[in-house]
């Protein structure tokens, strides 16, 4: 079972920069973290700072990361803090329009005074604050919750089920089988003509059919 994501801290980040600083590797600061080393990785890259100005600035600063990550989290939370914007989507929402119409509109608007991201959308949709309000209901489709934005999506058959090679099997099987039991049924008669042919000359008749799927003896006296 996965566990749950937890987002990194100051306390954290402030670790990772000193052994940054130290020269320790990825490896030992998730290690040290209880954190995965993809996460480790992906952290550094985030919210590395480039200082064009001051090169010798570059770098990973706890600070500076921190600052970094609660700018992005207040963009995403665009719609809670501008309430015209948050009336407006929602409206469209009501009427019909998807989270991709709406922000396609906005960016072509040119009176709008914001711009948003179809992802912003999905995002207010489904988080307390848009399950309160059952916003989800409007969208087109439903989900339980919002699935990663660059997840995999589920495919159908590779090949169509009429061309697949485990029909034609199948299909094959059947039929070969349904021959087989034909042909056996046809050798049963011949051998029980056969012995009563012989019986009725008043001989011993004793005969061994064999084939691929069963052994018929048959001893008549």
């Amino acid at each position: 079972m996965r566990r749950p994501y937890r987002k990194m801290n100051l306390d954290e980040r402030r670790i990772l920069a000193t052994m940054l600083q130290a020269k320790a590797t990825k490896t030992k600061i998730a290690e040290v973290l209880g954190r995965d080393h993809s996460t480790i990785h992906r952290e550094i890259k985030r919210n590395w700072w480039y200082d064009e100005d001051v090169p010798q600035a570059d770098g990973y600063w706890h600070v500076t990361a921190q600052t970094l990550v609660d700018r992005r989290y207040m963009k995403r939370r665009k719609l809670e803090q501008h309430e015209d914007l948050r009336k407006e989507v929602i409206a469209k929402l009501k009427t019909g329009w998807s989270p991709e119409q709406i922000a396609g509109r906005l960016r072509i608007e040119p009176r709008a005074p914001y711009r948003i991201c179809h992802e912003t959308i999905y995002q207010y949709v489904y988080s307390q604050s848009g399950q309160s309000q059952e916003l989800g209901r409007y969208l087109p489709e439903r989900q339980k919750k919002r699935k990663p934005r660059y997840a995999r999506k589920a495919r159908d058959r590779v090949f169509p089920l009429k061309t697949s090679i485990h029909l034609k099997l199948s299909i094959q099987r059947v039929v070969g089988d349904d021959r087989r039991l034909a042909a056996i049924s046809t050798r049963a008669a011949f051998v029980a003509n056969l012995c009563c042919d012989t019986c009725k000359a008043g001989q011993t008749c004793h005969t061994v059919l064999r084939t691929d799927l069963t052994l018929i003896q048959k001893i008549i006296v």
